[in-house]
């Protein structure tokens, strides 16, 4: 029988202001330059007065920790797809189906509170991990290019979507305090 101790809990809680610091060793820890260009929604101007008008934006807590971030904006022009953008603190949390969990929340929420019928991401060829979980997500590869820093560095990147027209996809319907429970991994 499997008792409350063998699952994680994960909830997801609208970002404050007072997480922001927190966003920097966040993403030292996993080296996030080699994962993600940004922290943050492209939209976020230093207030969340418009959280939940064109932007949703959380924190990760896993069993209590804050444990990163994930967010879906508005796209600029087309205001019914939205942007995903995800975080997780430490590699440790990392093939544990947390980033799913999250992902699968968030669109959830992003769909009611803002109207997208579709979430887009970049995410960049060589992030094999984020990839899988995108697409156990229900994303699939839309397109493939590169971009050039301005060091220049090239980075090639896929673009996968998840249309919500077939519907929100398992698993996402969130419960009141959007927690979920995850089975935990022993040696985790």
């Amino acid at each position: 029988m499997k008792t409350r101790s063998d699952f994680l809990t994960l909830e997801l809680r609208d970002i404050r202001l007072s997480d922001l610091p927190s966003l920097e060793s966040w993403g030292a820890a996993i080296d996030y330059a080699r994962y993600m260009s940004r922290l943050s929604p492209f939209c976020f101007d230093g207030s969340l007065a418009d959280q939940n008008r064109s932007f949703v934006w959380f924190a990760i807590v896993v069993d209590g920790r804050d444990s990163g971030t994930v967010w879906i904006e508005r796209k600029p022009f087309q205001k019914d797809v939205g942007v995903l953008g995800i975080l997780l603190a430490r590699k440790s949390l990392f093939d544990r189906g947390i980033g799913r969990a999250a992902i699968r929340r968030a669109v959830t929420i992003a769909r009611n509170a803002l109207g997208v019928s579709s979430v887009r991401l970049h995410v960049r060829q060589t992030n094999l991990r984020a990839i899988s979980c995108y697409r156990h997500c229900g994303f699939r590869i839309t397109a493939s290019a590169e971009t050039t820093f301005p060091d220049g560095a090239r980075i090639p990147f896929h673009r996968m979507e998840l249309d919500l027209a077939a519907g929100v996809p398992r698993h996402a319907s969130p419960s009141p305090a959007h927690e979920v429970e995850l089975p935990r991994v022993s040696g985790k």
